[in-house]
Parts: structure tokens; C-alpha cells; sequence
């Protein structure tokens, strides 16, 4: 074999390190740095998702918070299920996707793509690996997409037959789908809703402020 020969393979070597599915090599380091990092989304201030507010000794981080909201996106639909267990007739995909609306259920997929972009790693690379005393089973992160916990839990899958690997696959599929009589999955609709509401209640406030001011 000539050095040329050894060279080519040498460059076709880091070009499957360093390009691998046309990114960068994961940095398993940045997502080390990123677990400890101080969680900064809206959650940070609702008493209801993290209790210690008035507490400077328990620190929220990242990786907590994302913890945290698995734990309560989970049980979401965990007790969705408990709550129509024995009764007549299917879970509605209108409850579904007031649970996939919920902040906590968004934060898990934000949090979750948050690093994987800043890592560039794929969820399979941050799953617990089959060399870890902890791994049950493959692609744990992976499993985290809320529109896979929707398909696992209650039955509302998709079509795209997405790859595990490919994180945010099940949960844009879901955001493309429209729920009747809500919108999109994307909750879009029901922000707009929400606000909607909020302005017609602080103008009938008004309205009959000024009604009572004029009598």
C-alpha cells in the first residue's frame, strides 16, 4: 500500500469522525456542561414545578429540570389513563393534546433538541448506553419525545415511521396534525386562544369598571 493510499484513508477516517450524518463529532463534554448549567425556561418560577423558590441551596439546573418535566409529562398521561380506566368509550385525542400542550410537556422536547443542537449529538449518542450498569433499554432519551410518550401511553401514533434517532421527528409530525375543535398540535391555537380569552376578561373588567364609575 502506497502513503498516498494510507493517506486517502486517513482523510476518509476523520471525515466519518468529524462529518458522521453531515454534523459535526458529538461532544459528549458540552452536554456534561450543560447538565450542570443553571435552568433558565418558563418554568424557573412556577412554585408548582419547582417548590424550593425561596431556597438558594437546592439549585435548579438543566438536567434537573429536564428530569423533572419528564416526570410530570409522564404522569400526565399516566393518570389520564388511570382517570378512564373502566369506563365506557376511548381516550379522546382532544385529551391527548391538551396534555402535549401543557409547559412541561413543551419544555421536555425543547430542552431535550436544546442540546442536542448545542452538542451535536443525536438522542441515541445521549442515551444511556448497553455499557452502563443503568441501561434498560435502547434510545432512553430518544423515548423522552413527547409524541412517542402520546403513542406509548395512550395509543395516538403517527405515520411517518420516524427513526429513533431522529428526535423531533414524532413530535413534528404531531404538530402538523389538526385536532378537531383545537388546531394544530403545535398549540399554536390554543396560545391564541388562551389570549383571546385573557383580553376578553380584562376588557369586560373594564367595561363594567367604567359602567360603574358612570352611574
Amino acid at each position: 500500500m502506497t502513503l498516498f493510499h494510507v493517506w486517502i484513508k486517513l482523510l476518509l477516517y476523520i471525515n466519518i469522525l468529524l462529518f458522521a450524518n453531515g454534523s459535526i463529532a458529538c461532544d459528549i463534554s458540552v452536554y456534561n456542561t450543560w447538565k450542570d448549567q443553571l435552568y433558565d425556561g418558563p418554568l424557573k418560577y412556577d412554585a408548582t414545578f419547582w417548590r424550593y423558590q425561596a431556597q438558594t441551596f437546592f439549585k435548579l439546573t438543566n438536567f434537573l429540570a429536564l428530569e423533572l418535566a419528564v416526570a410530570s409529562c409522564s404522569r400526565e398521561f399516566d393518570s389520564l389513563g388511570f382517570y378512564l380506566a373502566g369506563r365506557m368509550g376511548p381516550i379522546y385525542i382532544q385529551d391527548g393534546y391538551n396534555i402535549m400542550c401543557k409547559q412541561e410537556c413543551l419544555e421536555v422536547d425543547r430542552l431535550i433538541l436544546e442540546v442536542l443542537q448545542l452538542s451535536q449529538c443525536s438522542c441515541l449518542e445521549l442515551s444511556t448506553q448497553p455499557i452502563d450498569p443503568a441501561y434498560h433499554i435502547k434510545g432512553d432519551m430518544c423515548l423522552r419525545n413527547t409524541a412517542r410518550m402520546l403513542c406509548d401511553k395512550i395509543g395516538y401514533c403517527g405515520i411517518w415511521n420516524c427513526r429513533i434517532d431522529d428526535f423531533m421527528c414524532p413530535r413534528y409530525e404531531w404538530n402538523k396534525k389538526v385536532i378537531p375543535f383545537e388546531g394544530h398540535g403545535s398549540c399554536i391555537s390554543s396560545a391564541f386562544r388562551l389570549s383571546c380569552l385573557q383580553f376578553s376578561i380584562v376588557l369586560l373588567v373594564v367595561v363594567v369598571f367604567v359602567y360603574n364609575w358612570l352611574l
